[in-house]
């Protein structure tokens, strides 16, 4: 499969773009926790509510692995989904959220899911050295 150039400034900036962006998911995911939005407006029902933890916790860990910041494989995975423990903590002491094993689950499977995807993207980068 052909892989695809990048030049240095390119990646630079997709790194520092990833980490901003995932930073700014992971405070919303915090700092919206009980605001109207996601108490009324944002309910889905299953699977549909599965399938946006799973998505939104997918996309946060490919962009940590864009960034480049941790390394590791395992690290993002721990670090994503102790975001995602952290969140369903949380929901517990909020009036009009529920806290649920299931949410935790499609969390970690977004989580698995967005390391892949970002390593098969990641493998297909010619990236410079920095």
């Amino acid at each position: 499969m052909p892989q695809i150039s990048l030049k240095v400034r390119h990646y630079l900036w997709l790194r520092r773009v990833s980490m901003l962006l995932a930073i700014g998911i992971v405070c919303g995911i915090f700092g919206m926790a009980d605001s109207r939005l996601a108490t009324d407006t944002l309910r889905f029902d299953p699977p549909l509510d599965k399938i946006l933890h799973a998505g939104v916790y997918g996309t946060i860990t490919a962009l940590i692995r864009f960034s480049g910041a941790v390394r590791r494989a395992l690290l993002v995975w721990l670090l994503v989904a102790g975001v995602g423990l952290l969140d369903e903590l949380q929901q517990r002491a909020i009036t009009g959220r529920e806290s649920s094993l299931n949410d935790l689950l499609a969390d970690m499977v977004g989580v698995t899911l967005g390391l892949w995807l970002a390593g098969w993207i990641l493998s297909r980068l010619l990236v410079p050295r920095s």
